[in-house]
């Protein structure tokens, strides 16, 4: 059981919430024509989707913009390029980006980045390579990475990386792999996971791979262990990877849903979506969730159902001693200010969030920690009374904690 923390005032004494595991919850359906091989990322408090091969043989230019705490849609401005499917999508500080992609004669290499403040698209600079179809894309310390994908009969491997300051694109090492498309991402502790997709001879993959920026270095890890297919979905979910749905080489429409831990490299099945099974669908992650929707089933019946996946959800309350303090959070009830202290063994990336009830990120920063204690003092003054959750993220472990705001 999943606890939350909270220190007492001169005791090292804790509340305690216990968590409910593993919740899939239907919301509000995509709002326009169903359609398959759309493209999703999320910024803040909403996903963005778009694009996509739509009911009628219709490709999309339409974008949609999803308000979680809402679970409602809003259509913003049209995606600027040809109409077109399989795009893959990163994000950068507050700005989407959207790449490549087939628009039904010919395989994109173009860039756009959206600002959803300005709700306007801006021309990026193209990669300097193939244009592709159904590429993976992620992003790891501000840097955005696009790789495999493919052009006509040409099954790709490169990767590579941009540089939004600079707009500018870098070669990196390429994927070890079999060239493939419509393989899945995701990233992990500031490293990306990459497997599964399609090869030039038509092999369904399980394959899966570890990549490393810093080092600029591919690392082979256990293979996926849902059956080999493509057109799945990838996600992170504080700090386990996901993968669902997808064709498999059973030609089977899949379904189930896996989760994978890369501290110990290994895989668990978890619930199946609960709803018919897909391939080519669209969805984005957020800091405690994943979202899923849209796709086309094993009757070419294209999709606009929409869920949202929760690996774990606060339900009670209680009170425990714990020895030995690794995180804490108070004082709760908090007015003005919330001091976090975290005591990690060596100096990482420390990633601070705090929600409201419907998981909206309220307030959020991010410090490099030094190893041992460090103490941080957030304003929360200017936040409505109420309950929230804090989640700290970093490479050594995730913490959680339910405050509440007098």
């Amino acid at each position: 059981m999943i606890k939350r923390i909270v220190i007492l005032a001169g005791a090292l004494h804790f509340f305690i919430a216990a968590y409910s595991q593993n919740i899939w919850t239907q919301k509000s359906n995509f709002p326009s024509l169903e359609r398959d091989d759309a493209v999703a990322f999320s910024i803040g408090n909403a996903g963005y989707m778009g694009t996509g091969f739509k009911v009628g043989w219709v490709l999309g230019i339409d974008f949609w913009k999803y308000d979680l705490g809402l679970n409602a849609w809003t259509q913003t401005a049209d995606f600027p390029g040809t109409a077109r499917q399989y795009c893959a999508a990163f994000v950068i500080g507050q700005k989407g980006y959207v790449f490549g992609g087939l628009d039904g004669g010919a395989f994109q290499n173009d860039l756009y980045e959206y600002d959803p403040s300005l709700n306007s698209w801006m021309v990026k600079t193209p990669l300097p390579a193939d244009g592709r179809q159904a590429a993976v894309a992620f992003s790891i310390n501000q840097k955005g990475y696009i790789c495999t994908g493919r052009n006509g009969q040409v099954f790709l491997k490169d990767l590579w990386e941009y540089d939004a300051a600079s707009d500018t694109w870098f070669p990196k090492a390429a994927f070890p792999g079999a060239g493939r498309f419509s393989a899945v991402a995701f990233t992990i502790n500031q490293k990306a996971y990459v497997g599964t997709g399609r090869d030039t001879n038509s092999v369904f993959l399980n394959d899966f791979y570890e990549y490393d920026p810093l080092s600029d270095n591919w690392t082979q890890k256990n293979n996926f262990a849902g059956t080999p297919r493509f057109d799945a979905k990838g996600f992170e979910v504080s700090q386990k990877g996901f993968i669902t749905v997808g064709l498999d080489t059973n030609n089977q429409y899949k379904n189930d849903l896996w989760e994978y831990d890369a501290s110990n490299d290994t895989w668990i099945q978890r619930p199946s979506m609960p709803t018919v099974s897909r391939k080519g669908a669209a969805g984005f992650s957020t800091v405690t969730s994943f979202y899923i929707g849209t796709g086309i089933d094993s009757s070419n019946t294209r999709l606009g159902d929409f869920w949202e996946y929760a690996p774990d959800s606060a339900t009670e309350v209680g009170e425990i001693p714990i020895p030995g303090m690794k995180f804490s959070a108070y004082p709760n009830p908090a007015h003005d200010k919330l001091t976090f202290v975290i005591d990690i063994k060596e100096s990482t990336r420390l990633d601070m969030y705090l929600m409201d009830v419907p998981g909206r990120v309220v307030l959020s920063e991010s410090r490099v920690g030094a190893a041992g204690f460090n103490t941080y003092n957030l304003s929360v003054s200017h936040l409505s009374k109420g309950d929230y959750l804090v989640l700290v993220k970093s490479a050594a472990g995730n913490w959680k904690a339910r405050i509440t705001i007098d």
